[in-house]
């Protein structure tokens, strides 16, 4: 597991342009807020990048998540005030995660 500390770390900023549009459409990526989205979207088949998750302990059922999502997935360690950040608006949660974007066409 990987610590961040700053919010200058270029994988955290590469997060933090998926909360736009253009960014999601430029990495082909998406994210997720939450450990019931995150499973949600592992029963889906969505692929994950990374799991980034508070440093100062998770909950059980996010260690759960964590191990689900397989050895190729990097778990990145974040202080309270940065998983804030990265988590964009009143979630409160311990796990966010970027996946790749999924085929949405209808065939």
């Amino acid at each position: 597991m990987q610590q961040i500390s700053s919010d200058q770390n270029p994988r955290f900023k590469k997060a933090m342009r998926l909360h736009e549009s253009r960014g999601r459409r430029q990495q082909q990526r998406i994210i997720i807020f939450g450990e019931n989205e995150i499973r949600q979207a592992m029963r889906c088949g969505v692929t994950f990048d990374e799991l980034f998750v508070l440093n100062s302990g998770h909950s059980i059922s996010a260690n759960d998540v964590i191990e689900s999502a397989g050895k190729d997935v990097a778990v990145l360690a974040l202080p309270d005030q940065l998983l804030r950040k990265l988590a964009f608006g009143n979630r409160h949660g311990s796990i966010v995660a970027v996946a790749h974007r999924p085929d949405t066409s209808l065939s």
